[in-house]
């Protein structure tokens, strides 16, 4: 019994695109506006996915297109806009607010020590030796 042979793009298959976001045929380049104000592009490849996006970020959308072209003078250039990112903002107070438990936790158990070795240590001066004879004077 042999495996039958998968089809290139076999997983395209499982979670079908909107037709509407569907890339047009060939290679382009997309150029867009981030949520920063910044422009971008990338360089779409269409036979094997490839996506490599320039390296840096406009401030305007002629520096941008520019860039596009001088890299790829004969790719179409499309303009598309992309929706904005929803991002979490990384909050540092929670992870101050642990540093600090931990080290108040670390503080108080580094006084009961203290106080337990200090405690141990007057109490076995204070109780009289067990044992044979008693002290000379």
């Amino acid at each position: 019994m042999t495996a039958e042979p998968r089809r290139r793009g076999w997983a395209v298959d499982l979670w079908p695109e909107e037709e509407a976001h569907r890339p047009s045929d060939g290679p382009r380049v997309e150029l867009w506006q981030d949520a920063g104000g910044f422009w971008e592009w990338a360089y779409l490849g269409s036979q094997n996915g490839t996506r490599l996006p320039s390296n840096r970020r406009y401030l305007t959308r002629e520096e941008a297109l520019d860039s596009a072209r001088l890299a790829y003078p004969v790719v179409p250039v499309h303009e598309v806009t992309l929706p904005a990112r929803v991002t979490r903002r990384r909050r540092l107070w929670p992870w101050l607010l642990g540093f600090a438990a931990l080290a108040l936790i670390g503080l108080v158990a580094i006084l009961l020590v203290g106080i337990v070795v200090g405690a141990v240590v007057v109490f076995r001066r204070r109780l009289p030796r067990r044992g044979g004879a008693s002290p000379r004077r």
